[in-house]
């Protein structure tokens, strides 16, 4: 929620008999370069997610592929004697 700040206005002037400047907000520079800075980062690595990972259709086959492997290799698994 950003305030908007009160414009000076001749009329405003002559009614109050007193002068309502504009006040600027503060800003500080270290902080507003910190937080440009991490919002374009967290831009490059959206798209690189994006562009390197691995859908979740794959992964599904995957796991279901890996399981059916592990099934396969408990089936010809010799018994030991005890």
């Amino acid at each position: 929620m950003t305030v908007e700040p009160k414009l000076f206005h001749w009329t405003n002037f002559e009614k109050n008999n007193e002068c309502d400047l504009a006040v600027s907000n503060v800003v500080n520079l270290r902080l507003a370069r910190k937080r440009k800075l991490r919002q374009e980062k967290e831009r490059v690595a959206d798209t690189n997610r994006k562009k390197h990972s691995i859908s979740t259709k794959l992964k599904k086959a995957a796991r279901k592929e890996l399981s059916k492997d592990l099934e396969r290799l408990e089936r010809h698994k010799r018994d030991t004697p005890d």
